[in-house]
């Protein structure tokens, strides 16, 4: 997701700013313009512990976002815009789980689901399907899909934009890799290992056979 939000400075003498705020994965960057390609400041969505309205706001445009080290006084156009910006900023402070052990993003979480169908529909016969790399700045492009386009149109827009399977996969990995946490947890990795000693028991080798 993507859109102009006035950012209230952290100079207190100074009031807010008008920004064009961009979502790319966990993180919150904004630019002074839409088409600028370095941002001016970006926001770790894992550092945030809480993001809301403001409850006294008659305006319902404002909404806070607060880290450890700073509240984030922000200002949406309507409160249209400002209920969208939650809805796509919340998932990563109260990320949906998936299983009892691994929690991922709910936008993050059917993006790759459309990316691995793309995979499965077009790449199966594909040499070096996660061996031969994509372009960076294509598997970005796709990554940045996620956050322009809503989820029904994820898939879509991979077959429209004529994307190779390799981006594809290489997106996949992308992906993987910005997850709020690992898919192999700790706890789940002394599960694993747990079950690594339960199946060199001769008795349970033999209930298996």
């Amino acid at each position: 997701m993507e859109g102009y939000l006035e950012k209230k400075s952290a100079n207190p003498l100074k009031g807010f700013q008008r920004r064009w705020f961009r979502r790319e994965g966990h993180e919150l960057k904004y630019f002074t313009e839409p088409g600028d390609r370095e941002p001016q400041g970006i926001v770790n969505l894992l550092d945030v512990e809480k993001v809301g309205p403001i409850a006294d706001d008659k305006s319902s445009r404002r909404f806070d976002m607060m880290t450890k080290k700073r509240v984030w006084k922000l200002k949406a156009d309507s409160q249209e815009d400002r209920d969208s910006w939650l809805e796509c900023l919340v998932v990563w402070v109260h990320p949906k789980h998936v299983c009892d052990s691994v929690s991922i993003p709910r936008n993050t979480f059917n993006a790759l689901l459309a990316s691995i169908n793309y995979c499965m529909d077009h790449g199966t016969e594909v040499e070096g399907l996660f061996r031969i790399p994509g372009s960076v700045a294509v598997v970005n492009d796709i990554v940045r899909l996620l956050h322009v386009h809503e989820e029904h149109f994820f898939e879509k827009s991979l077959i429209k934009n004529g994307f190779s399977v390799h981006d594809v996969a290489s997106a996949i990995k992308k992906m993987i890799r910005e997850l709020p946490e690992p898919i192999l947890t700790y706890k789940l990795c002394a599960k694993i290992l747990g079950a690594k000693c339960k199946i060199s028991d001769p008795q349970l080798l033999d209930s298996l056979a």
